[in-house]
């Protein structure tokens, strides 16, 4: 029996983080990613049985390239977290393929966008049948790309207009609000926390845990104030959220899709698009064709204008309203209930 704790050979993908084939595997992928995009974006519609076929394989091969990169990029790292070359290539390396991941991301988009007869027109062409799985996996989602939490919303407002009781409907408003906001101030608090860890690293190099305790405590404390208590206890939380790592930047979604549903649905309730059922699944259907932007104008929404986010937020002070009317019903303690109306001054005055 040996005492030797078992390696990953990595020579197998590469020699080292700065050899030859791994400095030529980066600029080929660069380039061959411009060049798929100049060739491809914007012309999937038209395209051929044949050309499609085309169009997959070399997405293919950027994208198996790219992932040889990032699988040694992070198993090089992963064995000596504490080597500060090695952190340096894998923030670094994540960097680069995160900027040429979002250039190709028309890719998937534009195959979402097509009609079933499109697409089966498309996967006539035998080379295209082994991608077949991959092709249905992408737009299995494609109709509810929007409309789950639309849903779950419609069903929330129904519940409540029928629920009688009031200890109900305080159970179901408590638990819509505290849910509302996790996915609009939490992590929107989440996002301050990548955005302050990253423009630190740039402005110093380096940050340590100390750092990153106290960032993310502050970014805590200015999103959910006083009612949460924030200290050395829950510094380290940061660390439970693997996303912060690994596809960092994205929660901001969670906010806008929350804002995104209420606005719609306020819409809705006050009758003043003709035909609202219509245009939402004519919206649904385009799945993540178009910018919000354009999909929104139907609904004389703008997501650029901060009405929108008012609009919103407002829908939350609604509950938060309704619920402190029910604890005046129900005679209970209102001492804490102020908590979450202090939130909604705040993200109003602080503009977050």
């Amino acid at each position: 029996m040996t005492d030797k704790i078992p390696r990953w050979d990595l020579s197998l993908l590469y020699s080292s983080s700065d050899c030859p084939e791994m400095q030529k595997d980066m600029q080929t992928l660069s380039a061959q990613t411009e060049r798929f995009c100049v060739r491809n974006k914007g012309k999937l519609a038209q395209a051929t049985p044949e050309t499609f076929a085309k169009m997959i394989a070399d997405y293919d091969a950027v994208e198996t390239k790219m992932q040889k990169i990032q699988a040694y990029a992070y198993m090089n790292y992963a064995v000596a977290m504490n080597d500060p070359e090695k952190v340096d290539f894998y923030k670094k390396t994540n960097q680069k393929t995160a900027a040429l991941n979002d250039k190709l991301l028309f890719f998937e988009l534009e195959i979402n966008s097509l009609t079933d007869d499109q697409i089966k027109e498309k996967m006539t062409d035998p080379s295209v049948q082994k991608y077949a799985s991959w092709i249905n996996r992408i737009r299995s989602g494609r109709e509810h790309t929007v409309d789950e939490k639309t849903e779950k919303m419609l069903a929330f407002q129904h519940m409540l207009k029928n629920e009688k009781d009031p200890k109900q409907r305080f159970a179901l408003l408590a638990d819509k609000t505290s849910r509302t906001m996790l996915t609009t101030y939490r992590q929107i608090a989440m996002h301050h926390y990548e955005e302050e860890v990253h423009n630190g690293v740039r402005q110093k190099g380096e940050l340590k845990a100390q750092d990153l305790n106290a960032i993310w405590s502050k970014t805590q404390r200015d999103a959910l104030g006083p009612a949460v208590i924030n200290d050395d206890r829950s510094s380290a939380s940061w660390t439970n959220v693997p996303h912060l790592l690994q596809t960092p930047f994205y929660v901001y979604g969670y906010a806008f899709g929350e804002c995104l549903t209420s606005s719609l649905y306020q819409v809705y309730e006050s009758g003043k698009v003709p035909d609202f059922a219509t245009k939402y699944k004519e919206m649904l259907s385009k799945g993540a064709s178009e910018r919000p932007s354009e999909m929104l104008k139907p609904f004389g929404l703008d997501a650029s204008k901060p009405d929108f986010w008012k609009q919103g937020l407002g829908m939350i002070k609604g509950y938060v309203d309704r619920l402190e009317t029910l604890t005046d019903r129900l005679g209970m303690d209102k001492s804490k209930s102020k908590a979450p109306f202090s939130l909604i001054r705040k993200s109003k005055s602080a503009g977050r």
